[in-house]
């Protein structure tokens, strides 16, 4: 070919010979934009589903684009869409989690059974202002925790001992299906569980399906009633914030995943002794993420998060949002919290409206005194919330997974390449010497 090195080159070179040019070989735009088209498409499938099963015809159009060409190689385009979809499918089935998970569970003395020890509950789904009474709360000298915090550790460790008790596994028995199945023993281990972390303030953002069973063990609770936003104005709310959901989503996903594709992981629970066992320390006292992460602390969170957090949310038939709920009408949405004003006596009861209420109206409620701050509640953004309140620890997490990303993205074309070059028999450019001789012989 026009391409090829002169004769005179040994055959032990010709494998080095550079590849050819677009207009040597006849390149055309339309077939290689369609091709990324389809696979771009299947990686949103992917996505959406969370199904393994979207790599099998990404494969098979990868096989048959192959058996088409001299060499069994991958272009540039369908590579990234196989690493991408590669690190899917390890995040999804938590490959390496037993190599990097902490089995620390919080373990601070538990005063009464069946009592989460709850000192405050905030009635109100997202986007009605939790986040910013969570840390209005925390700042009232309580310990705060949002869902984040919740899912991590207090629902993580029950979930663990909810599937060892129905005899289950968390590929069969859903976070949502157990919530929605709750018997009185699980609403006692739940409570169990909560005490153990030592939780005082709870929000439930994102989890209201767990509102009941948590009040149903909460006897001494005060609860903030955050119905402020009529059901049409919190739709609205609802469904504007839904984007910028699935980009923090999407972020939090393969954020840090470089870390889980391989093993990498395992390095935190190596490196945590030398900097104070501040991860180990935080799981075993239960002190929330929200209210205070460093670097190695906001990795650890990051790369948990999809397993303990977000796949609280796996949609079923009968929980079409996990743990959550969705509010598809006014009637439902009025009802959610009228039948939490029915569990919890006049008095234990304060309407709270963010924009309006004071950190003296609070204190005054629960019976803080001198109330620590005075004034408005500081309005707190919603939004890759962790990354504002933590931006150093986010840039160090953000810096170390991209580091990791190229890491892995060269480790898969080295172990692709070589792959490639045995299947069609050509000696790659990472063969010893011995292997690029014997096949000069051959020729």
């Amino acid at each position: 070919s026009s391409h090829a090195l002169p004769s005179c080159v040994p055959h032990r070179l010709q494998h080095r010979a550079r590849p050819p040019l677009p207009a040597e070989r006849g390149f055309e735009m339309v077939p290689v934009l369609r091709s990324l088209a389809w696979m771009a498409l299947l990686g949103m499938w992917f996505f959406v589903t969370l199904s393994p099963w979207a790599l099998l015809p990404w494969a098979t159009c990868v096989w048959m684009w192959v058996l088409g060409r001299e060499r069994c190689s991958l272009g540039w385009g369908k590579r990234l869409v196989a690493f991408v979809v590669l690190n899917s499918v390890v995040k999804y089935h938590h490959v390496w989690n037993f190599l990097y998970e902490f089995p620390t569970q919080c373990e601070n003395p538990v005063q009464s059974a069946n009592n989460t020890g709850l000192q405050v509950f905030i009635a109100a789904p997202g986007k009605m202002g939790t986040r910013t009474m969570s840390h209005a709360l925390n700042q009232l000298g309580l310990r705060s925790y949002h869902s984040e915090d919740f899912n991590m550790m207090p629902f993580w460790g029950f979930m663990l001992k909810e599937w060892e008790r129905r005899g289950t596994s968390e590929w069969r028995l859903t976070m949502g299906e157990a919530v929605a199945t709750l018997p009185a023993a699980g609403r006692e281990l739940l409570a169990h569980e909560i005490a153990k972390c030592r939780v005082e303030a709870l929000a439930l953002d994102g989890a209201e399906r767990l509102a009941v069973p948590v009040l149903a063990v909460s006897p001494d609770v005060k609860v903030l009633v955050m119905q402020w936003r009529g059901f049409d104005a919190w739709k609205v709310s609802s469904q504007n914030f839904m984007p910028i959901v699935m980009m923090m989503v999407f972020y939090g996903y393969y954020n840090c995943q470089s870390l889980a594709f391989l093993p990498w992981a395992a390095l935190i629970r190596v490196l945590d002794p030398l900097f104070g066992g501040r991860v180990e320390q935080m799981l075993r006292d239960g002190a929330p993420v929200t209210e205070g992460a460093g670097p190695l602390q906001y990795l650890y969170f990051d790369i948990v998060a999809y397993r303990r957090h977000m796949m609280s949310w796996h949609p079923t038939p009968t929980t079409p949002l996990g743990t959550g709920l969705i509010f598809e009408t006014e009637e439902e949405y009025n009802s959610w919290f009228e039948e939490i004003r029915q569990m919890i006596p006049p008095a234990n009861r304060m309407e709270c409206d963010p924009r309006k209420t004071t950190f003296e109206d609070l204190c005054e409620f629960l019976q803080i005194s001198p109330c620590p701050s005075s004034g408005r509640l500081p309005r707190t953004q919603n939004s890759f919330a962790l990354t504002r309140d933590f931006p150093f620890a986010a840039s160090v997490a953000a810096c170390i997974g991209l580091v990791f990303h190229f890491v892995n993205w060269r480790l898969f074309n080295a172990i692709q390449l070589r792959v490639s070059q045995r299947v069609s028999g050509t000696p790659s450019e990472f063969a010893g010497t011995a292997v690029r001789a014997k096949a000069a012989k051959d020729d």
